[in-house]
This record gives C-alpha cells, sequence and structure tokens, in this order.
C-alpha cells in the first residue's frame, strides 16, 4: 500500500465560507457522512476487545458485522476524503455547524475506544507540534475536533511511511485488528456449509453472501469477497507470502508478491514500464529507454515524461481521478486497461 499523503483542500473562493451550491454540498455532505458512518461503526461496542465468544456469536448471527469489511479496509480513504475535500462544508453557513459537530463525535468516540493503538510510536508531541499537523491540518485547527483529527492523521500517517510493505498491508490499529480476526474465527464457524439447519443458513448467506474465509490483507480484493473454503484461502495467503514484491506503490495489476527476481522484473517490464520506482529493470532496457527522446509526451502538472502516448494518458488520468475502465461484471473503475483486464482475470475467473 502507497503512503497516504494528505493535501489541503483548494478553495474555490476568497471568502472560505462562501456559499456551496448544492451539487457541491451534496457531495461534500456525502463525502463526511461515509468517513463518519465508518468510525462509528467501528466504534460500537460489537467491536469491544472484551466481547466473549457468546457475544461474538450472537452479534455474528444478527448480522452486525455485515459492514465490517468495508469499514476496516476503508475507513481510511475516508478520513483522507474529509481532509482533502471537506474543508469548506464545515465552514458552510446552512450546514457547517452540524458536520463539525458530527465529525467532532465520531472522531471523539474512536480515538477513546481505540486510544492504546493510537498512542503508540507517539513521540510525546503535542499535536500543534507534529510535523503533520503543522503541514497537513493547518486549515482545521480552528475546529473543535482539530486535536482528535490530528491523532488519528498522525496513525495512519506513520503506519503507512514507517512500515514495510507487508505491515502497511495489515490492520493498523492493533486492537481493532486482533477483534477482528476473532470476528472472522467466529464467522468461519458459522459457515452456512457447516450447518444442518437450511433456515439459520439461509439467513446467513443473505447477510454474509457465500464467502467465509477472508484475507487479512486490507488493500486486497479477496479482503472483502473472500472464499468458499479454508484451502482456498490458505492457497491464496501462499501467494501473499512470496518474497519478490512489485517495486511499484500502489500496483493495482498484481497484489502478490513473486516467486524469484526474474518473474518480478518481467511483470515491471510489462506493467510499468515508465515508472520511476520500477528500479528493478536490465542495465540493457534502462540504456534503451534513455535513447528515446520522450519530451514530446510529458505532464503539464509534474513535467514527467513518458514513451508512450498511453502512458502519459494514463497518468493524467491519476492527477485528475479520472478511472474510465470499469470492470464489466463489478463496476470497479480502473486508470488503466490492462489493470481492468487483469483484475477481472483474477478475480472473477481464477480464484
Amino acid at each position: 500500500m502507497s503512503a497516504i499523503h494528505f493535501q489541503r483542500a483548494a478553495s474555490t473562493a476568497d471568502d472560505p465560507r462562501h456559499i456551496l451550491n448544492n451539487a457541491q454540498l451534496d457531495i461534500l455532505t456525502l463525502e463526511c457522512d461515509l468517513g463518519v458512518l465508518c468510525l462509528n461503526y467501528l466504534s460500537l461496542n460489537i467491536f469491544s476487545s472484551e466481547l466473549d465468544d457468546v457475544d461474538l456469536r450472537n452479534f455474528a448471527e444478527g448480522g452486525l458485522y455485515a459492514f465490517l469489511d468495508y469499514a476496516i479496509s476503508k475507513w481510511k480513504h475516508h478520513f483522507k476524503s474529509i481532509i482533502e475535500k471537506c474543508s469548506q462544508l464545515f465552514d458552510c453557513p446552512t450546514r457547517g455547524e452540524e458536520y463539525r459537530r458530527k465529525l467532532t463525535d465520531a472522531l471523539i468516540r474512536f480515538t477513546s475506544q481505540y486510544h492504546a493503538s493510537l498512542s503508540q510510536g507517539s513521540s510525546g508531541q503535542q499535536p500543534g507540534e507534529h510535523p503533520v499537523a503543522v503541514h497537513l491540518f493547518s486549515d482545521f485547527s480552528r475546529y473543535e475536533f482539530y486535536g482528535n483529527l490530528v491523532v488519528l492523521g498522525k496513525h495512519i500517517h506513520e503506519h503507512q511511511t514507517n512500515r514495510d510493505f507487508k505491515s502497511q498491508n495489515e490492520v493498523s490499529v492493533q486492537e481493532l485488528a486482533k477483534t477482528m480476526c476473532k470476528i472472522r474465527d467466529t464467522l468461519e464457524d458459522l459457515d452456512p456449509k457447516k450447518h444442518k439447519n437450511a433456515l439459520i443458513a439461509t439467513e446467513m448467506i443473505k447477510r454474509y453472501g457465500d464467502n467465509f474465509y477472508k484475507c487479512d490483507r486490507v488493500t486486497c480484493d479477496f479482503f472483502h469477497e473472500g472464499f468458499t473454503s479454508a484451502e482456498a484461502l490458505k492457497r491464496h495467503l501462499n501467494r501473499h507470502d512470496r518474497p519478490f514484491v512489485c517495486p511499484v506503490n500502489g500496483c493495482s495489476v498484481v497484489r502478490f508478491g513473486f516467486s524469484s527476481n526474474s518473474d518480478r522484473d518481467r511483470h515491471v517490464q510489462r506493467y510499468h514500464p515508465d515508472e520511476p520506482e520500477a528500479n528493478v529493470l536490465s542495465s540493457f532496457a534502462q540504456l534503451a529507454r534513455r535513447e528515446v527522446d520522450n519530451t514530446r509526451n510529458q505532464c503539464d502538472k509534474c513535467k514527467k515524461c513518458f514513451t508512450r502516448k498511453t502512458a502519459l494518458t494514463a497518468h493524467m488520468n491519476n492527477h485528475i481521478g479520472n478511472r474510465p475502465f470499469a470492470c464489466s461484471i463489478c463496476g470497479r473503475p480502473f486508470t488503466r486497461l490492462n489493470d481492468r483486464t487483469r483484475h477481472e482475470r483474477t478475480v472473477h475467473v481464477r480464484r
């Protein structure tokens, strides 16, 4: 997983308290609602580390963990969206006070429940002293939720910049990670295929689908899609443990490692020929690229150059958040056609 780099939301007017039009307001409130929903859900007592097996089973049978996979894998994404996009919302004359209160309450619940995990690795600096707060959250320093916002942002920043590739794909909040493991063990025991009672089996499928065995890597598609058996999950996890990983952060083509260095090199040459992070190419390939005049395919935003126009187009799509290639089965959007093709082959065909 690539490190999260927060950006300040750009103001569209000199006055930060300008009135948003209805479309802008709807988008910003939706972004904030999704983040608040995830934080509030993960702060419920159904995730308490003190729950016993009976409580876990009762909650699982009641369908209360149906939102678990989404919330755990996406709460950081929605938190990032709040930081990047929602600063205007909190100054909105009509909805600002409501959403400041919503976010304040959600942050207090989450940081209180997971205080022990969120405080690990802290340098002892006060919120205003930490460089993450100074450079990334200054637009929010006047709000009541600023202190808790920084605690959470600092935790995300440290987890995604000071860890190895494997650790970055783990659930970062340790208390939540332990509870998730217990919940998933419980759900595996409730696998409908193990039940003689057809009514119970039918209800479990309605609430959780058919796949009760899930990958533990939060950026993996199978974190939420899962498998129908423990054996299939084990085979999948073995692929994650291959030692040679793609050097390009956030690679969406292959989320697994490779069994050999040469396999990794072939992957990089095929899918990332223009990425600066792909530094494992052969010296011959590097020389060949240096001999090509690629300045005609230069990004006008960051001045990065590409040998192929299609690579430049895909790169520009990343800048503007455009993902024109949607999966024909699940609708997941991709920046590159190759990424979509590989997704359809690996996720929807070769399980």
